[in-house]
């Protein structure tokens, strides 16, 4: 799965003394690799720690073994299973991905048949591009690889016709989600169109994890993919969970700006500062605003959202920051989001919230 958004959340364990570290891995590294250790035990509570690599990035999950009605093993095992099934659709990094089979799919008005998950991932999409007034866009595809953040090679001559050729294969009308019978498909309207998922579907696979556990009997656990995350329940020494989001600076890594208190909730940010690439002197970003085809310019770094599901966090935060943090705000408080913003302004850094997230992180 491609990297397109950089998650700046850092998962503080305030269990063991453990810091989580070196969450972003390399783009290439799309196979699944785990390791499971226990961690703690009681009389009352086994716990236990997975950790690895998917999707390009880390994971860390922390369970009780003990609520389980399956072993810890066979935790590992279900889970490798769904991250190698998950890829296998959602990577634009893989050639073979049903993703990337329908990117170079061609044909006008035919059906493309997909699975469930992927309509679901699509049906959400198209909710929060609704939601967010087009700032969620996920048929900018082939304008993030153009401006050289995707797979292949960048295209080092934009030209403002190029850009604006490109545009012309972008927005919702560009595809269709169709359902017969329990079936699914995805028809395209305009032969060049193509999508990237994932702004969005990294949040759909925390929430799967979590339903997971939920269906296994877990009350208590944390769920960790490349910074989005959900949070259920306590930690192993019985608090509410500690998530820190980090200070946006290039040069610095794992610098805490706040901790929030995250319980039955989810969280995703999205932000710039650490995915960007030189073109002709200018600092080019990969979020791209689907209304201009060019890199986003304004002084928001970063934007956290908490939200009841994973999904909705994640595609809300990419959405929200890509349209930067005076239209985000004022929409949040319109339908009453919890986002906490981070800016930089002459030379420092401030912060704004909406109304919901104060009341949240309150606990009003």
């Amino acid at each position: 799965m491609s990297n397109r958004k950089r998650i700046i959340a850092i998962i503080i364990f305030l269990i063991f003394g453990l810091t989580v570290k070196n969450l972003f891995f390399s783009e290439s590294k799309q196979t699944s690799t785990s390791n499971l250790q226990q961690t703690s035990a009681n009389s009352e509570n086994t716990n236990y720690q997975m950790t690895g690599n998917v999707f390009g990035t880390s994971y860390h999950i922390t369970f009780r073994g003990s609520e389980l009605d399956v072993t810890p093993e066979q935790v590992e095992a279900d889970l490798t299973k769904f991250f190698a099934q998950f890829n296998s659709e959602f990577s634009t990094y893989d050639q073979d991905s049903l993703i990337s089979r329908f990117n170079r799919f061609d044909k006008v008005d035919t059906p493309f048949p997909v699975s469930a998950d992927f309509a679901t991932v699509i049906a959400s999409a198209d909710k929060l591009r609704t939601l967010t007034n087009g700032y969620e866009e996920i048929t900018v595809y082939s304008l993030v690889k153009a401006w050289g953040f995707g797979p292949g090679k960048a295209d080092d001559n934009m030209t403002p016709e190029k850009v604006q050729e490109m545009l012309q294969h972008v927005g919702p009308n560009k595809y269709s989600l169709i359902e017969e019978d329990g079936k699914y498909a995805l028809v395209k309207h305009d032969p060049k169109v193509e999508i990237d998922l994932s702004s969005i579907a990294k949040g759909y696979a925390v929430d799967l994890v979590a339903q997971y556990f939920a269906k296994h009997g877990g009350q208590n656990y944390l769920v960790e993919i490349g910074g989005e995350i959900v949070a259920h329940g306590v930690n192993p020494n019985g608090k509410v969970w500690q998530v820190a989001i980090e200070q946006p600076r290039e040069d610095a890594v794992n610098s805490v700006n706040t901790i929030i208190a995250l319980k039955d909730k989810a969280l995703a940010t999205s932000g710039h500062y650490r995915n960007f690439r030189y073109v002709d002197g200018k600092r080019i970003t990969h979020e791209i605003d689907p209304f201009t085809g060019y890199s986003i310019t304004h002084n928001t770094v970063s934007l956290t959202v908490i939200a009841d599901d994973c999904m909705t966090a994640d595609g809300l935060s990419t959405g929200l920051y890509t349209m930067g943090a005076d239209k985000a705000l004022a929409l949040a408080e319109e339908h009453n989001l919890a986002i906490f913003v981070i800016q930089y302004e002459d030379g420092k850094f401030i912060t704004r919230e909406s109304s919901a997230y104060r009341k949240l992180v309150s606990g009003e």
